[in-house]
């Protein structure tokens, strides 16, 4: 029953503020689609600036004490889903497009900078498990967090993958289903997997 109850609470809440939200459109520009989902968990903070616009079918949920800020401009495309787990935080910069169908999932830390430029199927990652060791039970323990960080001007392409612990540089182009498990320089292109610089912008 408490379960319940606090599923429940979690959707008024993400459903008033849609509501408030959309009622602000002509002074704001802001907009959260009737048909995506919003879940807001206990003293959770959700922020949304001038001019972002959250469009259909997707989902964003917000876990206890969990802070999603989203600048000025910025979008998330059709049926994408975010989730900001317990004490994490996700920070969307401005004149950012978030692509169809991505998956971000901010355990510790996840900053996305100015002016990124994020395709479809796309997904962010800041946690794993640890491995190694046979007798870990999956699930259960050895969650390991590390930070993901993407700076200004970055184009990340269609499907490709960010795992944790990567830093993308400003102006760096990830190519299309390119496993990124290190970090990529300022103006580099890299693509495949596991990604590798193969040029760079001039």
């Amino acid at each position: 029953m408490h379960n319940i109850l606090l599923s429940l609470t979690s959707r008024i809440k993400g459903s008033l503020f849609k509501i408030k939200t959309n009622i602000n459109v002509l002074s704001k520009g802001t907009w959260f689609a009737v048909s995506s989902k919003l879940l807001i968990r206990r003293n959770a903070h959700i922020e949304l600036k001038r001019k972002v616009t959250i469009y259909e079918y997707g989902k964003i949920i917000i876990e206890d004490n969990g802070k999603l800020f989203i600048n000025e401009s910025s979008c998330v495309e059709r049926g994408s889903e975010i989730i900001v787990y317990k004490d994490a935080s996700l920070c969307i910069g401005k004149n950012t497009g978030i692509g169809s169908y991505c998956n971000i999932r901010a355990t510790g830390k996840i900053q996305i900078g100015d002016n990124v430029l994020i395709a479809q199927f796309v997904s962010i990652i800041d946690g794993q498990y640890e491995y190694k060791d046979k007798t870990i039970i999956f699930g259960k323990e050895h969650f390991k967090v590390e930070h993901v960080c993407i700076g200004n001007n970055v184009w990340i392409g269609i499907g490709a993958i960010l795992l944790p612990g990567v830093t993308i540089g400003d102006g760096a182009v990830i190519g299309a289903g390119s496993v990124v498990t290190k970090d990529i320089p300022p103006y580099a292109v890299a693509f495949g997997s596991p990604a590798r610089i193969w040029e760079s912008r001039t």
